[in-house]
């Protein structure tokens, strides 16, 4: 289920690995440029969900704290003894903040959970997109701007997205809360301004859910703010985690483009 690191090699000593648990339908290549616009010292680890790509033979996970269970032993035999972050955005905040309630009960917590847009698990309030008809699925990921164009006007894309995506909508659907101890790790929440699931407004809750401390960042932007603010939210990452003096992603990709060494 852990997906090797975007970049080769393992994580050293003082260097942080960085789970990334991506939204509904994704996967690893939702964060295929963050290894290079990161700092070394981050290594980007995606994590993988079962009945997608290239774990088709696999049945989609039907409860979101039992897909965090069996997240939670590939994390922490991956991360080792290295200090490790979660992230996770959408779908992918409500499995991060569950795998690290269960990797704190073994004893192993992150350092760090980043949470991005989603509403804190105590408020989260499921919907039924899930029971929509193709086209009611098609009509509403079109509006919150994450799926390219070009995939929505492909029938032959569409029929291999639209049963995955109803599986993790189905996944968050079926999600309820239950009172957990706080976390000890603190919580950076980043959300988008015009995310029309998301209250900007009450992204401050996540706080409830910690004893170490809750930032709180809101960029301009719509659900997949991400997208466009790239470079904003990783530079958010490394003080985040514990990695500071270093150059910004918007350094790194100018050095990327003129063809530096990393």
């Amino acid at each position: 289920m852990v997906s090797p690191p975007l970049r080769g090699g393992g994580a050293g000593p003082g260097e942080v690995s960085l789970f990334c648990l991506p939204h509904a339908g994704a996967g690893p290549v939702a964060f295929r440029e963050w290894s290079t616009l990161l700092d070394p010292r981050i290594e980007v680890v995606p994590v993988q969900y079962p009945g997608r790509p290239p774990r088709l033979a696999e049945p989609p996970e039907t409860s979101l704290k039992r897909l965090a269970m069996r997240l939670a032993g590939p994390v922490a035999e991956r991360a080792a003894d290295v200090p490790y972050a979660l992230f996770g955005h959408s779908m992918g905040a409500l499995v991060a903040y569950e795998v690290a309630c269960a990797l704190t009960r073994l004893g192993r917590p992150p350092v760090r959970l980043l949470v991005s847009g989603q509403t804190a698990p105590h408020l989260y309030r499921p919907t039924r997109v899930h029971a929509l008809s193709d086209d009611g699925l098609v009509d509403h990921i079109s509006r919150l701007e994450g799926t390219p164009k070009d995939v929505l006007a492909n029938p032959s894309l569409l029929e291999l997205l639209l049963p995955v995506l109803r599986a993790d909508f189905a996944l968050c659907e079926s999600y309820v809360y239950t009172d957990t101890p706080l976390l000890g790790a603190g919580i950076t929440v980043l959300g988008g301004t015009d995310d029309p699931g998301v209250d900007p407004e009450l992204l401050d809750r996540w706080g409830d859910l910690t004893e170490g401390g809750c930032d709180v960042r809101v960029f301009p932007g719509g659900h997949f703010y991400l997208v466009e603010q790239q470079l904003s939210v990783l530079e958010l990452i490394g003080p985040a985690v514990g990695v500071t003096d270093v150059p910004t992603p918007a350094d790194r990709r100018e050095t990327e483009r003129r063809g530096g060494v990393r």
